[in-house]
């Protein structure tokens, strides 16, 4: 026989952790209630249940990583929850690497299912992939590798998103873009203007 409670905790500022009882096995829902001025707003909260987080990672888990010489936590916090989201069951973790051969080499012996690619490496990784997009054949950096069974795939998404935004632009009547800078995300922007037919103009 299984209870269902509705259970309400009253929280301040310094919490971080709420004590479940030694009876529940599992969390169904969580909503953050705030009351200030009289006024009451709900905010459900992403969670993961007890018995979906005993679960993951297991042998079915697909693990992505990211390879750059200083790593950090954002990408992380963002990619795994994502996965979340969207029920998936992946891993990201984050690697600081001196080698990008060695890395991508570790990608292929432990079949891993993709890589983000950071500086200093987006322009060495081309040398030991297999395939190269189309965008990644323009601007010759790539911030993304995918694994298809075996065979990496550069990609570089900096490009398919500034043309996901851009082409919004283009269908307003804009045909001119100023572009403030010259690194490499400034590359990518630049090859998506191009390839909708915006001027380009560039600022340095």
């Amino acid at each position: 026989q299984w209870t269902v409670t509705n259970t309400a905790t009253t929280l301040t500022k310094a919490d971080e952790y709420i004590d479940l009882t030694g009876t529940t096995i599992d969390v169904l829902d969580v909503v953050l209630r705030r009351t200030e001025n009289s006024e009451t707003t709900d905010i459900q909260m992403s969670q993961i249940g007890r018995s979906e987080y005993w679960n993951i990672p297991n042998k079915d888990t697909k693990v992505c990583i990211s390879i750059s010489n200083s790593p950090g936590n954002f990408g992380c916090f963002f990619h795994n929850e994502g996965y979340k989201k969207l029920n998936l069951n992946y891993l990201y973790k984050s690697f600081g690497v001196d080698s990008c051969k060695k890395a991508i080499s570790c990608v292929r012996i432990l079949n891993l299912r993709g890589c983000s690619v950071t500086m200093p490496f987006k322009s060495e990784v081309l040398k030991y992939v297999d395939n190269l997009s189309q965008e990644v054949l323009k601007i010759k950096a790539a911030n993304t590798i995918v694994n298809n069974n075996g065979v990496l795939t550069a990609h570089n998404t900096d490009v398919l998103a500034a043309l996901d935004k851009l082409s919004n632009e283009v269908e307003k009547g804009y045909d001119t873009l100023y572009i403030l800078g010259r690194g490499g995300y400034a590359k990518a922007v630049n090859c998506a203007a191009q390839s909708l037919g915006l001027k380009v103009k560039t600022i340095s």
